[in-house]
């Protein structure tokens, strides 16, 4: 089974942009308790997502996608320490930022038995993977649907076009796996 690697990956090295995390001019801002629980909310699903892509990459063996998690994973920890600059000293210390959700660790370790149980079998990680993109493209679609400062809507806003584009792209490869079994 092979794969083209997605062209242009926004956020990640050597993808789309000039830099994996763009500089926001955002300094001297404050935020409202809700705008900080939707930008610590976001870290915490991005920090989630790169940990898969990280055990997903691990779990493939089509070099192919197994790059592609990869990327995907720099991706979303750019896109995490995008957010983390934000929020940063304006509010929190760096003990608050969120290391990742106890949902996320468990999706990880069902990741990790369903692949086992099912032999390593490229699809069922692709299936995984996009069920986890899920999670995050439906996580930004909340942020987006609450009032937020107009700066920090705009770095939502295409932090989200990437996330949909690659739950686009995985869902494909899953579709594509799923034929060839």
């Amino acid at each position: 089974m092979t794969f083209p690697i997605n062209p242009g990956i926004p956020g990640a090295a050597g993808g789309m942009g000039n830099s994996p995390v763009p500089v926001v001019p955002l300094s001297g801002m404050t935020f409202d308790d809700d705008t900080l629980g939707i930008l610590n909310g976001l870290i915490a699903i991005l920090k989630d997502s790169e940990r898969g892509y990280e055990q997903a990459a691990d779990l493939v063996d089509n070099i192919g996608v197994k790059t592609l998690f990869s990327e995907y994973g720099n991706q979303r920890s750019g896109f995490a320490t995008e957010l983390a600059n934000i929020v940063g000293s304006r509010s929190m210390d760096e003990a608050s930022v969120p290391d990742g959700t106890p949902l996320g660790g468990l999706h990880r370790a069902f990741i990790d038995l369903r692949t086992k149980l099912s032999g390593n079998d490229d699809a069922a990680v692709l299936s995984e993977a996009e069920r986890g993109e899920d999670t995050a493209v439906n996580a930004y679609k909340s942020a987006l649907d609450k009032t937020l400062p107009e700066n920090v809507r705009e770095v939502i806003q295409r932090q989200y076009a990437a996330v949909q584009q690659t739950h686009d792209y995985v869902k494909q490869m899953r579709d594509k796996a799923k034929a060839q079994r």
